[in-house]
């Protein structure tokens, strides 16, 4: 890789500090902060615009159909698909967090539904986990918009934005051929672990090479005369 094409700019080197810090966190960021703590503060924000959908149905379409019962079914319902997203779909209850959060924080604002410690708590309470979020979002479009161009130019990168492999031309994978079976190694500094043929009356040397290993085990045979190599500066195991 080259070290002028890999160099992150200052942008970059901001994403992946962020990115880092996903990292350390582990768990408390996966976990916690994206599932366990968004399911708890919108508990009780899911039953405020679910009660106030209910009555403006009533204020405009009158019915006994809408009760208590419809309200505490709807509520139970609406959180058990709210923790199903977080866990299943986290990009989903995302979308989820900014139209029901914004919802309540229109209701609670208008109808001024803050007027004890839990109302004022679950207001700065969702105002502060909104910002948090809106941040988030924001570096995660400023990663999309810098990193956009890295398929094109062939860039692979880690889980923080760190470039792992940057290469100028296509890698191909070809299919290799099978070896000559006649083919007899000659190369240099190799092992050869050779068992000599019993049979072979030649006086050619099973492998003429230099500075190499042998494991050989000879034939028996007395009369045998076969030469097992006449290279120089070799070991011979026999």
């Amino acid at each position: 890789m080259n070290d002028y094409d890999t160099t992150p700019s200052e942008r970059e080197q901001f994403l992946i500090k962020i990115n880092d810090m996903q990292q350390r966190m582990g768990p408390w960021y996966s976990v916690l902060a994206r599932r366990i703590i968004p399911v708890l503060l919108f508990i009780i924000p899911l039953n405020v615009v679910i009660e106030q959908i209910l009555l403006y149905i009533n204020r405009h379409y009158p019915n006994d159909f809408i009760n208590g019962t419809v309200l505490l079914t709807a509520w139970i319902l609406s959180i058990l698909v709210f923790v199903a997203l977080a866990i299943l779909a986290p990009k989903a209850a995302s979308v989820a967090e900014f139209v029901v959060g914004f919802v309540y924080l229109f209701l609670a604002l208008r109808y001024h539904l803050f007027t004890n410690i839990l109302g004022y708590s679950l207001l700065i309470g969702m105002i502060i986990f909104l910002i948090v979020k809106i941040v988030f979002l924001v570096f995660k479009i400023m990663r999309l918009k810098e990193f956009s161009g890295d398929k094109a130019k062939n860039i692979e990168r880690d889980e923080s934005g760190r470039i792992v492999r940057n290469v100028n031309e296509e890698i191909v994978f070809s299919k290799e051929q099978k070896p000559d079976k006649d083919a007899s190694p000659a190369t240099d500094d190799e092992f050869y672990y050779v068992k000599e043929d019993k049979s072979a009356k030649e006086e050619e040397p099973v492998v003429a090479s230099d500075d190499d290993f042998f494991f050989v085990k000879n034939d028996k045979a007395k009369d045998d005369e076969n030469v097992v190599s006449d290279s120089d500066n070799d070991f011979f195991f026999g």
